[in-house]
């Protein structure tokens, strides 16, 4: 009841499972926890199927209401993964969630965008979040090991923009940002835009205060998700160097 923007899925894939194909009038981004597999993404039935494999630490985006279906690769193993949509969105435009898998209509140019771009930076600026701007396909590996452009004087950092830089994405934003600074912190600030944080290493905490509420702290380590409303001030507050988080 609090987030009215996105939502937010825990998914576990048993092994040697696959959940059905499926797609939706929604924006979804999608970081793999455990395991490995891959997804199979095609925009209607008679055009060849891309098949995207990831593992652990991998970030995958389909298109927007292309066809995906995700299989877990592993015999033994489950594979999770934490999935970020703007389904609140189309439905609270709409108020019939069934509408979200009810076009057909193929957003053609997302898709061929999406299949044809390989992941790069394209910085704009010498400082600040457009410095470390990267434009990626449908798949971005290894956020967890991923070597990174300096974003500032103390963090690294890959910056995602909803103008088409993922999948064509033009509502989801994506960020990782790494201190590389015993001292690293980020300023109290807030947005209109509701966060997700997932920790990718390191631990330390976040403040977090509404207006006219009380100040709250969340202790935060690896493999931790934690939730920002809209116009919720909130700073980050890593314990040593090296830590990582994804926010979308």
């Amino acid at each position: 009841g609090r987030f009215h923007q996105v939502d937010v899925t825990v998914i576990e894939i048993p092994p040697g499972g696959s959940l059905s194909p499926h797609r939706h009038l929604a924006e979804e981004m999608i970081y793999i926890v455990s395991g490995s597999g891959y997804t199979m993404m095609w925009p209607r039935p008679e055009v060849r199927k891309e098949r995207y494999d990831w593992k652990e630490g991998d970030l995958v985006s389909p298109s927007l209401n292309t066809w995906h279906q995700p299989f877990n690769s592993s015999a033994t193993a489950p594979a999770r993964y934490l999935s970020i949509t703007t389904a609140p969105l189309t439905q609270n435009l709409f108020h019939n969630s069934a509408f979200l898998s009810a076009s057909d209509f193929l957003f053609e140019d997302r898709w061929n965008r999406a299949v044809a771009q390989q992941p790069q930076y394209t910085p704009e600026n010498t400082t600040g979040p457009t410095n470390v701007r990267m434009k990626v396909g449908h798949l971005l590996p290894d956020l967890r090991g991923r070597e990174m452009l300096r974003r500032s004087r103390d963090q690294l950092g890959i910056t995602i923009v909803p103008e088409g830089d993922m999948a064509a994405n033009e509502l989801l934003e994506m960020e990782v940002r790494e201190f590389t600074a015993a001292d690293g912190t980020t300023p109290q600030h807030r947005h209109v835009w509701e966060t997700v944080y997932y920790v990718l290493k390191g631990d330390g905490y976040a403040t977090l205060q509404k207006e006219g509420a009380p100040e709250r702290r969340l202790d935060w380590t690896e493999g931790d998700l934690f939730l920002v409303e809209a116009n919720e001030y909130h700073n980050h507050r890593p314990r040593g160097v090296g830590g990582r988080f994804l926010q979308i």
